[in-house]
């Protein structure tokens, strides 16, 4: 495995803690590995969360989203319980399985079909992928998973499309794409396939591969046990045949996703002064869709900067677009200090306005990765980043 900056994982997490992406959770003296999130985590979680709704539900006509409100284990129809296992590589078939009969009769028995959930999931001591990941032991995290049933005769090509999909998403978000690999096919003894899609996290000065979401070609085991369980038939209608249909999962944490999103976007940017000297600036290099705030103000002092600034904040409120404005606070610092503060906290676009901008209604508009500024009139200013937020 290649060598890397030992420190960039520090770095990261400090950075992480000090703005309010997460906080560990202090129990009996000791950090667990169960986690707090401020207002950048809290609205970085439900971006990533929205997009993957999106991507597996959203606009397509055969999934359906179902949710479970516990954190124990369920008790299905038949009143036995679900067994759930605390890895997140099989922890998947019997929890949403519970999901199965009550959708299928729900949509008249046709195949295919798919359920969507998003769960808690409390785990234990176990060790993951790379055996040096300590963010996801002893804690709480929320399981992506879906579930897509169809007829043998489809499986495979079921099975290949969510694997491209799933990549194709991964990819879409994050600055390296090639960071996100998928492994081979591979078959275990009871007959399961698997591929799995890695992130190259870096652990203690090594690049190592972290599992970050499972897609797994189960067959029809899983419904003949439920069947066994329930004394019920699974089949459902493949055209005009009755079949026992196959299942096909993909399976993954949001906390995994998080990680290697936060990983993925982090750079430390070097710079010389005039004297020579060398520097690091940190960037967070969020893509504008997963960025927990969308754009900030860079301004100045003075009651008309202030009042302009204010109604700036309430119409980007009023189209749904996250801005980092503490209103009525004075600014602290030059305009070049404030565009640092703003890229260290992966926002993707910060707004300049000056005293010119109150006589012409004209600003500035600079690009976190680019630094690139460009003139915008404030009354075009919400409905063009709105744009380009939504053309990534």
């Amino acid at each position: 495995m290649a060598e890397v900056n030992k420190n960039l994982m520090q770095g990261l997490i400090k950075l992480c803690h000090r703005l309010g992406f997460f906080y560990p959770v202090e129990s009996n003296g000791k950090f667990s590995s169960c986690y707090r999130y401020g207002p950048f985590g809290a609205e970085f979680r439900r971006n990533i969360l929205h997009e993957w709704w999106t991507a597996v539900s959203l606009g397509k006509t055969d999934i359906y989203a179902v949710e479970d409100l516990y954190l124990e284990e369920p008790v299905e129809q038949d009143g036995s319980r679900c067994h759930v296992t605390s890895d997140f590589h099989t922890d998947r078939s019997s929890r949403q399985l519970c999901h199965y009969l009550p959708t299928l009769s729900l949509v008249g028995g046709r195949l295919p079909f798919g359920i969507a959930q998003c769960w808690t999931h409390r785990h234990g001591n176990e060790v993951m992928a790379a055996g040096r990941n300590k963010f996801f032991q002893n804690g709480v995290s929320q399981q992506l998973l879906l579930q897509y049933f169809s007829g043998a005769g489809e499986v495979t090509d079921v099975f290949t499309r969510w694997q491209r999909r799933r990549m194709l998403w991964y990819r879409k978000f994050a600055g390296t794409p090639s960071n996100f690999t998928l492994s081979e096919v591979q078959q275990s003894e009871s007959k399961v396939t698997d591929v799995t899609i890695s992130f190259r996290i870096p652990w203690e000065g090594q690049e190592a591969e972290e599992a970050i979401e499972v897609i797994s070609a189960r067959g029809d085991a899983d419904l003949k046990a439920l069947e066994l369980r329930s004394g019920q038939s699974c089949q459902g209608k493949d055209g005009r045949r009755s079949v026992l249909p196959h299942l096909v999962e993909c399976s993954s944490s949001l906390e995994r996703v998080m990680l290697a999103y936060l990983v993925d976007a982090y750079h430390l940017k070097e710079r010389t002064d005039t004297k020579g000297c060398i520097s690091s600036k940190e960037v967070l290099r969020l893509h504008p869709r997963l960025a927990p705030y969308k754009v900030a103000i860079v301004t100045g002092a003075g009651q008309e900067l202030r009042d302009l600034t204010d109604y700036l904040a309430v119409e980007f409120a009023n189209a749904r677009l996250r801005m980092w404005y503490i209103q009525g606070t004075a600014t602290v610092g030059s305009h070049e200090s404030q565009y640092t503060r703003f890229d260290e906290m992966g926002i993707p676009y910060s707004i300049s306005v000056n005293e010119n901008t109150v006589k012409t209604g004209v600003c500035l508009l600079r690009n976190r990765d680019t630094t690139l500024k460009q003139q915008v009139h404030i009354t075009e200013l919400v409905k063009y980043v709105a744009k380009l937020v939504q053309a990534y």
